[in-house]
């Protein structure tokens, strides 16, 4: 996982699997600044 110094988070997950702990993050943020790329 990479936090570069806007706050943004890119994270690699299969498509459909998306974590709980990626939820819950999303969710803490607002759904802000959230980048998901599904491979």
């Amino acid at each position: 996982m990479v936090i570069n110094s806007q706050g943004s988070i890119n994270v690699e997950i299969e498509a459909g699997k998306k974590p709980a702990w990626l939820s819950m993050l999303e969710a803490r943020q607002g759904g802000q600044n959230v980048n998901i790329n599904e491979i």
